[in-house]
């Protein structure tokens, strides 16, 4: 389940225990009221080094800030790291990087010596009189 802060409830505690919003822009760090305002409306995010904080003003744990997030689903495996053996379709990609590296150097000689032909053919084309 995907969980994310519930900015609801923490204004609800705030203000059922009284707690101004300048109170906790303070502690925070704020200068002014506006910037908590502004987390607790949800127009900017809240840090997670601040929730811990917030918890502690409004007397409560870091758990009870939380709700389950609606419209969210979580994608089962989607996150599960991957061991053993490369899909079928990854295998062999590393001996074609090779072959393309390896191909490279000689396509970069082939173009070279394709420049010196040409320079030295125009050398030998007689030019039109103006």
């Amino acid at each position: 389940m995907v969980y994310e802060v519930d900015l609801q409830k923490i204004k609800e505690i705030r203000k059922r225990k009284r707690i101004k919003q300048r109170e906790i822009a303070e502690k925070l760090g704020y200068q002014s009221c506006v910037s908590y305002h502004r987390l607790e409306t949800g127009c900017c995010e809240i840090k997670a080094k601040q929730l811990p904080v917030i918890a502690s003003i409004l007397g409560v744990s870091i758990g009870d800030l939380y709700i389950a997030a609606e419209g969210v689903c979580e994608i089962p495996g989607c996150n599960r790291p991957v061991f053993g053996e490369p899909p079928e379709e990854k295998r062999g990609l590393k001996e074609k990087e090779n072959r393309g590296k390896q191909s490279l150097p000689a396509a970069i000689n082939a173009a070279r010596r394709r420049t010196r032909f040409l320079r030295r053919r125009r050398k030998t084309i007689p030019r039109k009189p103006p």
